[in-house]
């Protein structure tokens, strides 16, 4: 009789620690969703200046964007 009750007092026990384990990996992720969120850019004007990187144009650099091609090329 007893053993039954310490069986189904372990299984409770067991059950708490999972759910209070999963509830507090819930709110660590929304904290980290909250701090990236914060991070990014209010406005869509201020990305492009952030992300977008300068072409390659220095000494030993090829730009590709101002090459031309011919019909031969085959790209």
């Amino acid at each position: 009789m007893w053993d039954i009750i310490g069986q189904i007092l372990l299984v409770v026990v067991a059950g708490v620690f999972a759910i209070g384990s999963s509830i507090l990996v819930a709110e660590d992720k929304q904290k980290k969703i909250d701090r990236y969120m914060k991070k990014l850019p209010k406005r869509r004007e201020e990305v492009s200046d952030i992300f977008q990187k300068k072409p390659l144009t220095g000494k030993g650099q090829f730009d590709k964007q101002r090459t031309t091609y011919t019909e031969g090329d085959n790209t």
